[in-house]
């Protein structure tokens, strides 16, 4: 089987951190990860609700800071 890059996405510095230390103390790594999470996902061992959404509060408070720079 032929593999290809799939996507790249982008996250906040602290979660990046985050699970970069989750993945350290489980020995893995985000690739892995993901691709466990997502042929999870596609045999029915994870559900996720679609409706469902991140919590976007501290960008919006790092928005408010950075405009607030700017006045």
């Amino acid at each position: 089987m032929s593999k290809t890059v799939l996507m790249n996405f982008r996250l906040d510095e602290e979660t990046r951190k985050e699970i970069r230390i989750w993945c350290i103390e489980h020995n893995t790594t985000l690739a892995d990860h993901l691709r466990r999470m997502i042929d999870d996902t596609l045999t029915g061992k994870i559900y996720t609700d679609p409706e469902r959404k991140r919590k976007a509060e501290k960008k919006e408070s790092e928005l408010h800071d950075f405009l607030n720079e700017w006045n």
